[in-house]
């Protein structure tokens, strides 16, 4: 008895500590992209900035999610830099997050006006 009261202490602690969907809401995250340069994303419920190279470019984005797993990133304001590709001001991008790690997590992005797919590993910093 006492072993398996012991097991199920040990499960739910387990679980307890385990990074769901709700927890990426708010918080500090880092991505790479093929070129070796780092954006980092800080997110606040409804808003995110991105900082792209060190500063090279800052956007900030309005953030709505869709359901636990899902948001949409839409109405992108370039803060700082040069904006390479002003007609994605007016796109929406649809985010699924498909996994979870303790470190990062893993995305599918759509771009909805275009329909570009791109699966995305994003690294929790805080």
């Amino acid at each position: 008895m006492k072993i398996a009261l012991i097991l199920i202490m040990f499960f739910l602690t387990f679980q307890s500590d385990k990074i769901n969907c709700s927890d990426l809401k708010n918080g500090k995250f880092q991505t790479e992209n093929k070129n070796g340069l780092l954006t980092t994303i800080t997110r606040k419920e409804n808003k995110q900035i991105e900082n792209f190279n060190e500063g090279e470019r800052i956007s900030e984005f309005d953030v709505k999610w869709t359901n636990e797993c899902e948001y949409l990133i839409y109405n992108r304001k370039v803060l700082e830099g040069n904006d390479p590709w002003p007609e994605m001001n007016s796109d929406t991008l649809k985010i699924k997050i498909i996994e979870i790690q303790d470190d990062f997590y893993q995305t599918e992005s759509e771009m909805l006006s275009k329909g570009w797919k791109m699966n995305q590993k994003i690294q929790i910093l805080k």
